[in-house]
């Protein structure tokens, strides 16, 4: 899995220029947020994923 930026509460300690652009890093032109990364993780825990074999 590798998801990317995700906006946390950690956010607080960059530049307002900066964060303008941190959306620009993802493929998908967003931020992640807490609940992108569960719904990853609930995927992969579960027996769906079965065929994923492959890491980042």
């Amino acid at each position: 899995m590798a998801p990317g930026t995700i906006e946390t509460e950690g956010f607080t300690v960059y530049p307002p220029h900066a964060l303008a652009r941190f959306h620009e890093a993802n493929p998908m032109k967003r931020l992640g947020n807490a609940w992108d990364v569960a719904e990853a993780s609930v995927y992969l825990a579960s027996d769906a994923a079965n065929f994923v074999t492959g890491e980042v």
